[in-house]
């Protein structure tokens, strides 16, 4: 076929049109390029510097500008604002880096692939007069701007990193300068573009505060409808002490140092509203705090609390383990009496009260009364917070008090405290129990027991617990100085009152004790005894503070030994044992006022005391009466006693028994020792014997039952015969076997006694010429038997009736003497 060669000249010339268009397109793009990379960073610069400038209200200078339009790149280096008032810069960086996407011409928004800040150092300045260094910019920021509300800015933005920062914040308001360095953020993604809402992010933040690190990194969908995220937080060894001057001076107590640990894990959701839950762990180690005094108050070395699920916006707390490891807390009282303690309930200063509003007219025109179809609609209670903590523990923990309220000074120390406690619910759906011991002073003690907030029961042992612990307070009113051990069980129970309990200031306290013991109790003044008792055991006591009953099963008393004396000026030796308080007068009172008595308070219903059984065994006692005019001095020993279901307002007859061995002290009759603690004497001779068995009744006070005595050391009592005859009863043995009821009534004492009696041994002298003889024959030899009997012996004393007695059969003295001035003699 001929070739046409008009057709072909069109077609290569449309071909090379094309080519020369590709080739310009080409050849200007590379002139964009080389123009951008040229004149971009010269001819932003400028404008960049000017416009932050001006909205800023600083200096802020760019060092160089670098962009890379093939690829997108631009990097911003040496960045810096100005400081106030020529100050240091408030912001240095020393590299922005962003490498953006071409996508970002087709979505007609920022997508940036990566976005790099290196070395930002930011200076803070808390000024003295409570306003930062940076308020003229942030109130620029916060200017109220001319455009409409446009919803949040479209971008995506990959990759962000900031490296090596360095926050410094300096604060004139307490001179302290806080430094954050190697801050360190990574942001993978951030969008708002809707195909990306999805994506999660994963950031990570981590800096160094002092010599601790924190660390912490995210993950989440924080752009989506329900936004959901977790965070993790890790924090190790804050020094917390650069903070506390931020402390409000307000508060009861001082912080004085402090080490912060975190571990947790942190997560959110929005749907339909916010929810944040913590989990993990937070402790604090170190910690000291002290009173307004800067005592101390109470130190720990760690607390650790472990979060199961904390939702702070739900008033949710469940915690799986709170511990509490070697604290020490330190109580005191001062010499005003003054608690430190005390200062944690200090209340808050009351607010002036606001000043009266100027009325209008109309606002003093009777108003009509609301109606009663529509009453104000009931507020309902805001719900409460919810706490759970499955387990609670103290490990290793002391106690410290000291009164300086007390001569002597009392100083007291608990030391390896334990304490475990479960269950813990509030509000209460079951009791907490709880376990634990102390020891204090060489002594044990250990409690358990459970509680709510209507109702706790507490069970405490303790062993070997010495009663010196409580001799400062002892000795504000006594003399001598108590000693002893105690071991057992005490309990305490504790019901909220209710109703009308409630309103009359019930307690709703009853203390138990049982098996508890008293051993090697004594009063002792110096090192003599004064009293002691051997053991005293105690087995279930009830005592009820609001019905104000005492039950007792059983108390039990060996070996009590004690002195009973009375001097010549006529006190008790027991008086002398308690200090007298000082009546203090208030200064202006007159003495009328002084002495005019306290208002009556009405009077509180009688205790009620009840005694399962009593057993006293192996008891004695030195008596003695110097208060006659001639001494009287007398003393038991194998004293026992045994009573059932005794009551001080029992008027039932319960059974009784008592004996005792009665012997005349030394100076009386007969030679006698010194033993014991308690100064008791016993007879080497013989001792009389006492026996007595048969019933009593406490309210009104009777008794009856069957007496034997035998060698009952009359002499003993001589004293009190002394201003009633005159003779001295140099000795005298007693003896009876019978029948004794005794009964006490409002018309007073009755008393019968029947049976066989006998006076032995009898020696009196004369002491007064009562009867017409010489005074050589004063305190001579008056009367002296051997025997004297008086068998079915029967003596009646009633109220307003003469006494009478009767004997059967009297057994005449034998070997009878009289004084030679009755000229009588005889012998049977």
């Amino acid at each position: 076929m001929p070739l046409s060669l008009p057709s072909f000249s069109i077609a290569s010339s449309r071909q090379q049109r094309w080519l020369r268009l590709a080739v310009g397109a080409l050849a200007a793009l590379i002139v964009i390029w080389l123009v951008s990379w040229l004149a971009i960073a010269h001819l932003a610069k400028g404008p960049l510097e000017r416009i932050a400038s001006e909205q800023l209200g600083r200096p802020v200078t760019v060092g160089a500008i670098e962009f890379t339009p093939w690829t997108l790149e631009l990097t911003l280096r040496d960045i810096a604002i100005g400081g106030a008032q020529g100050g240091p810069p408030q912001l240095q960086i020393a590299r922005i880096y962003a490498d953006a996407e071409l996508q970002s011409l087709v979505r007609l928004a920022p997508v940036v692939d990566a976005l790099a800040i290196d070395a930002p150092h930011l200076r803070l300045t808390h000024l003295s007069d409570g306003h930062y260094d940076v308020d003229d910019i942030l109130a620029r920021l916060a200017a109220p701007s001319d455009k409409p509300a446009s919803g949040p800015a479209r971008l995506a933005l990959y990759n962000l990193a900031l490296t090596d920062g360095t926050i410094e914040f300096n604060d004139h308001r307490v001179d302290a300068l806080h430094t954050v360095r190697q801050l360190a953020l990574k942001v993978p993604f951030i969008s708002t573009l809707p195909s990306q809402r999805e994506i999660k992010v994963e950031p990570h933040l981590s800096f160094v505060v002092g010599d601790s690190r924190f660390d912490s990194s995210v993950q989440g969908t924080p752009f989506a409808q329900t936004g959901k995220g977790d965070a993790t937080v890790k924090w190790e060894g804050l020094d917390l002490a650069p903070y506390l001057p931020y402390l409000p001076a307000s508060l009861p107590v001082r912080v004085q140092g402090a080490l912060l640990d975190l571990d947790l894990k942190v997560a959110f959701e929005q749907a339909p509203r916010l929810a944040v839950t913590l989990s993990g762990t937070a402790q604090t180690r170190n910690v000291k705090i002290a009173d307004r005094n800067n005592q101390p108050l109470l130190s720990y070395e760690r607390l650790t609390v472990d979060m199961a699920d904390v939702r702070p916006l739900d008033q949710v707390v469940r915690l799986a383990r709170v511990e509490l490891a070697s604290p020490i807390v330190t109580a005191a009282r001062n010499a005003q009496g003054a608690v430190n303690l005390a200062q944690l309930a200090t209340p808050a200063a009351a607010a002036k009260p606001a000043a009266p509003a100027r009325t209008s007219p109309a606002a003093l025109a009777p108003q009509a009364p609301a109606s009663s179809a529509n009453p104000p609609a009931a507020t309902a209670p805001a719900p409460g917070w919810t706490v759970a903590v499955a387990q609670a523990a103290v490990r290793k923990g002391q106690v410290r008090w000291s009164d300086q309220s007390t001569r002597p000074a009392a100083a007291l120390e608990a030391t390896d405290l334990t304490l475990d406690v479960a269950d813990v619910a509030y509000p209460f759906k079951a009791p907490l129990t709880f376990t634990g011991a102390l020891g204090v002073q060489g002594s044990t003690l250990a409690f358990k027991g459970q509680a709510t907030d209507r109702a706790a029961e507490v069970r405490l042992t303790a062993q070997a617990l010495a009663l010196q612990l409580a001799a400062p307070y002892l000795a504000q009113t006594l003399e001598p100085v108590l000693t002893g051990l105690v071991s057992g069980e005490l309990a305490l129970q504790w019901q909220a009152p209710a109703g009308d309990a409630a309103k009359a200031g019930a307690t709703g306290i009853t203390l138990g004790a049982g098996p508890l013991a008293l051993e090697q109790l004594a009063l002792q003044q110096g090192k003599t005894a004064l009293a002691s008792v051997g053991k005293l055991a105690l087995d279930g006591l009830k005592l009820n503070l609001d019905t104000r009953t005492v039950d007792i099963e059983r108390l039990g008393i060996t070996q009590p030994k004690a002195t009973v004396e009375r001097a010549a000026d006529g006190r008790w030796l027991a008086e002398r044992w308690l200090k007298s308080a000082p009546a203090a007068t208030p200064a202006g009172a007159t003495t009328a006022e002084a002495s005019a008595p306290p208002p009556a308070a009405p009077a509180a219903p009688a205790w009620r005391v009840r005694l399962g059984e009593l057993a006293v065994d192996e008891g004695s006692m030195a008596f003695a009466d110097r208060a006659q005019p001639r001494p009287v001095a007398l003393n038991l020993s194998a004293l026992s006693l045994q009573a059932r279901n005794l009551a001080l307002d029992g008027g039932k007859p319960e059974a009784f028994q008592l004996s005792a061995r009665v012997a005349a002290r030394r100076g009386n009759a007969g030679f006698v020792e010194s033993r014991g603690n308690a100064g008791i004497v016993e007879s080497r001779g013989n001792a009389g014997k006492l026996d007595y068995r048969g019933t009593l009744t406490p309210q009104p006070f009777a008794t009856q039952g069957r007496l034997e005595a035998s060698r009952l050391p009359l002499h003993a009592l001589d004293g009190y015969l002394a201003d009633r005859f005159a003779i001295e009863l140099l000795h005298a043995e007693a003896g009876f076997r019978g029948q004794v009821a005794m009964a006490q009534s409002a018309r007073g004492t009755t008393l019968r006694v029947s049976g066989d009696a006998a006076i032995d041994e009898l020696r009196a002298n004369s002491t007064a010429a009562a009867t017409p003889k010489t005074a050589d024959q004063v305190g001579e030899e008056l009367l002296a038997w051997k025997s004297l009997g008086l068998r079915g012996l029967s003596v009646a004393l009633a109220p307003d009736t003469a006494p009478g007695w009767r004997s059967k059969r009297p057994a005449w003295p034998t070997s009878l003497r009289a004084s030679p001035s009755t000229k009588t003699a005889a012998s049977t």
